[in-house]
């Protein structure tokens, strides 16, 4: 399940948002139990119906309980940024690695909108 939220980070808070910090924040969100927070960071949130909001909102938090059972997140590390030509997409490359010792890699697609980096729901 992680990696399948892991190909949805994105947009954060404070001075100027990167694909990077975007994708950090979307994960701590989801630790944090920010459930709210984190569905405003993906691509099309303000046009999701309240039933497609509900949804994606449970997998947030059944990805909340599966981090706090493998003991919470001990680091989070980006291993690449990469930036399309345009500057309109990026891919983030994370490694997660939780307070059991087991760690999750994942692939974010990133999209530049208006008010920051938003997670691109795209496979």
């Amino acid at each position: 399940m992680m990696m399948a939220i892991g190909s949805m980070m994105i947009s954060c808070g404070g001075g100027k948002s990167t694909p990077s910090k975007a994708a950090l924040a979307f994960t701590e969100n989801i630790e944090k139990g920010n459930y709210d927070a984190a569905f405003n960071m993906l691509q099309g949130a303000d046009e999701a119906t309240a039933e497609e909001e509900e949804k994606i909102k449970a997998f947030l938090s059944e990805s909340h309980k599966e981090m706090k059972n493998k003991g919470g997140i001990s680091n989070k590390e980006v291993l690449s940024e990469t930036l399309s030509d345009d500057g309109t997409t990026a891919n983030v490359e994370m490694k997660v690695t939780y307070g059991d010792g087991t760690t999750d890699e994942s692939d974010t697609k990133l999209v530049n909108m208006d008010d920051g980096w938003k997670i691109s729901m795209e496979k």
